[in-house]
């Protein structure tokens, strides 16, 4: 039995393995493109007139925990088309990384499902561990390339602010109170977003959301008719502050408590005694 494992399988038809370098810390692996026509990006011509080679550096799952760097050696073509405006443009690696993307598509479906089970920080300390060195803030930014518009035809939403960093920097989340999935994400909570959400959604009759003015006066100003209810975690507080203030007008705000009876206060033997006759 041999000690090597044929690597070809695991790349696209177009790509040719050149090289298997392995060091201590990473593992390389050359590749080089072998295609001999490329679409214009642009016109969409195809053109056979090949330019030169340029380097392109991109990173794929690992192995056996080290991290996989990936030399691939793309082709550039000339566009034969006059009436383009393009003069030289550089091959699509089509179903394997995007044009400015420094991860092959299999290692960002990983990363992004990781995130998606955890967090954008839990993700990074896990893809590490792992073998995959990349940033929570990196992870967001993919996580936001990569998202698709859902599209969205119910009349009842819900929406809530969340942190991209507690404290600091904060975004709006609608969610479809149906199915309890998110619809939309914008920055900041300051409502503008939402207004113009709400613009684009003139179906909505109802909306649920936390007790921020910001919400509710854009609500207010885009779709007047529909019905504002607080959610459920609100509910609750409103509930619990109306208990008390309940409680607080029956009993004292201050009820002492003595380990002895006061000193001013008659017994109950001083109450019940009868003085003898004389």
């Amino acid at each position: 039995m041999g000690n090597s494992i044929n690597l070809t399988g695991f790349f696209p038809e177009y790509m040719e393995i050149e090289g298997v370098i392995s060091e201590d810390t990473e593992i390389c692996i050359k590749l080089r493109s072998k295609t001999k026509t490329c679409p214009c990006p642009v016109c969409g011509q195809d053109s056979q007139r090949r330019h030169t080679f340029y380097q392109r550096i991109v990173y794929d799952l690992p192995i056996l925990g080290k991290p996989v760097k990936l030399v691939i050696a793309v082709r550039m073509y000339y566009c034969t088309n006059d009436q383009c405006g393009v003069i030289v443009f550089n091959e699509y690696l089509r179903d394997f990384v995007g044009s400015r993307g420094q991860w092959i598509e299999r290692c960002e479906a990983f990363i992004m499902a990781v995130a998606l089970n955890t967090s954008c920080e839990a993700a990074s300390a896990i893809c590490k561990q792992a073998g995959v060195l990349i940033s929570g803030d990196t992870i967001i930014r993919m996580l936001l390339r990569n998202t698709r518009e859902v599209p969205y035809t119910g009349e009842a939403i819900g929406v809530d602010d969340w942190a991209y960093r507690k404290g600091q920097t904060y975004g709006t989340l609608i969610c479809d109170v149906q199915t309890g999935k998110p619809i939309a994400l914008f920055p900041g909570r300051d409502g503008a977003g939402l207004k113009d959400w709400l613009r684009g959604n003139k179906q909505v009759k109802l909306v649920t959301r936390d007790r921020a003015g910001a919400y509710a006066a854009a609500i207010q100003e885009v779709l007047p008719d529909a019905v504002q209810i607080a959610d459920r975690f609100h509910l609750f507080q409103n509930m619990l502050e109306a208990v008390k203030d309940s409680i607080k007008t029956i009993l004292p705000s201050h009820i002492p408590i003595y380990t002895e009876p006061p000193k001013d206060a008659d017994t109950s033997e001083k109450k019940n005694h009868v003085p003898d006759r004389a």
